[in-house]
């Protein structure tokens, strides 16, 4: 007989809910309070014990990949004197994270319940208009309702912690970056790292500042590559002259892109912008890396290794099985650490960004707007408050059908398709929205390159938006890609 689910049928009547308490649903509430008078009811909801969103469990050696000033809720500042170029640490976003929170708290009457899900939301008509009911479950089984004016899904890319993997070898210690001890860092045991993207770089780093004796191999698929940090985000005075301003390579990048020509075109991006510790790799996931972390990374590792781990078995010593049929051996006692994650995973149904009755918003990646979900609730806020969301044209893009393509078509697919909504954004927000965007990785720079870079992107914008749309409907049209101007 099924347990028994305790339910509370109150309904509680808000303004404004918001699913997510992390740094996509922070901004999606910094950008509602300039819409909502002081005397707003307003309730946040998260699953996790406090805000945060996936800071609240990273690994302890995380570090952010960009300045620290850019990541941020609206426009926030870090309440901290750190040069500019500084790469916080997990905890230090966290924290920065839940000092946004405490100076928003004060804007509205801001109600906060953690471990706490939400089951499904749903919208209703009424004598007063249309409304949202969102059904939660509490940790302890408890289940309510309520209903708010408006309510935003802001729970992002919403991605798993990583695990250790599954793998039959009793010869080796099968772990994940958060099951790494400060032992397991300072010893010299030999390690496998799976997976070359930012979390396999940063085990990769840490594990050579534990002891630079171990043996550390990489598996990198089928290798990642990174943005050149030196070169977008150049420091001291050469920011006044030097450095790739986002727009501008962007602009460049999709420009070439035709949708058959997604090789050619990422190799432009790769020699001209990206760096790797092998100049190997066809997967860009929007990270940066430096060119003295690259080096340490090429000199600190043993090998690279390019493939897929199907399994580790025993034998005289473990064999890491690939899923091509190759194989090695690797030292007993290797720790394997898993660095791969799913940044696609996503609900099993496509969500509508906007409701039919225009009351719920979700940011979603089955109907992604801008591949960074922070600047989709930045922006989608304010459209949302603004009612002009459902006569923008914006094109919804499922990264469901993303799943299983080339991965430098899956880049620049993704690019084409955020660059042309920010160009429409441009069309259609108020000039405002955009100078309190913190997230706008072009603050970076000199306040006189980045009017002249935002002068020269309004002046194309129509040409931008024309290419980007005829790319956009034609893989849409041959089944390449779901992605259509559709937000029901």
């Amino acid at each position: 007989m099924p347990a028994q689910t305790n339910v509370d049928n109150t309904e509680d009547i808000y303004d404004l809910c918001i699913i997510g308490a992390g740094i996509s649903g922070l901004n999606a509430l910094y950008s509602a309070l300039h819409y909502l008078p002081q005397s707003a009811r307003v309730l946040l909801v998260d699953r996790k014990p406090t805000s945060g969103g996936m800071w609240t469990q990273t690994y302890d050696y995380v570090r952010l990949h960009q300045p620290h000033q850019m990541f941020t809720v609206g426009d926030l500042e870090w309440l901290w004197d750190k040069p500019p170029e500084y790469l916080a640490t997990g905890s230090e976003v966290l924290e920065h994270l839940q000092s946004c929170l405490d100076r928003m708290r004060c804007k509205v009457r801001l109600t906060e319940r953690y471990e706490t899900d939400c089951l499904r939301i749903e919208e209703i008509e009424t004598t007063l208009g249309a409304r949202a009911v969102v059904h939660l479950e509490r940790q302890d089984g408890t289940r309510s309702k309520i209903t708010a004016s408006r309510a935003i899904h802001a729970a992002g890319w919403d991605v798993p912690p990583i695990k250790p993997l599954n793998i039959t070898s009793q010869q080796i210690i099968s772990t994940c970056p958060m099951g790494l001890s400060e032992v397991d860092i300072k010893s010299n045991s030999p390690a496998l790292i799976i997976g070359g993207g930012k979390t396999g770089m940063d085990t990769a780093l840490a594990l050579m500042d534990g002891d630079n004796r171990r043996e550390i191999t990489l598996l990198n698929g089928k290798g990642a590559i990174f943005g050149n940090r030196d070169r977008m985000f150049p420091t001291g005075a050469k920011r006044w002259w030097q450095g790739e301003m986002v727009g501008s390579l962007s602009a460049d990048v999709v420009g070439r892109f035709n949708g058959d020509n997604a090789l050619s075109t990422f190799e432009h991006f790769r020699s001209r912008y990206a760096i790797s510790p092998d100049m190997h790799g066809a997967q860009y996931m929007f990270s940066t890396m430096s060119g003295a972390e690259s080096e340490r990374l090429s000199q600190g590792l043993t090998s690279i290794r390019h493939g897929y781990l199907e399994d580790v078995t025993d034998g005289p010593s473990p064999v890491a099985i690939l899923r091509d049929g190759t194989s090695f051996s690797i030292p007993r006692d290797t720790l394997v650490v898993n660095c791969t994650g799913h940044f696609a995973a996503s609900s099993d149904k496509r969500p509508a960004v906007l409701s039919p009755m225009g009351t719920i918003l979700h940011i979603n990646p089955r109907a992604s707007i801008y591949f960074l979900s922070t600047s989709a609730s930045y922006f989608l806020t304010h459209a949302f408050f603004l009612n002009v969301l459902r006569t923008m044209p914006l094109y919804v893009l499922d990264m469901d059908s993303l799943k299983g393509k080339q991965p430098q078509f899956y880049f620049l697919t993704c690019l084409t398709h955020s660059f042309h909504n920010m160009m429409v954004f441009m069309n259609h927000l108020p000039l405002p929205v955009f100078s309190r965007c913190g997230l706008d990785i072009n603050r970076w720079f000199p306040l006189h390159r980045r009017l002249i870079s935002f002068a020269r992107i309004k002046l194309r914008k129509h040409s931008y938006i024309g290419h980007s749309r005829a790319v956009l409907d034609r893989l849409h049209s041959d089944g390449s890609i779901s992605c259509q101007q559709d937000f029901d």
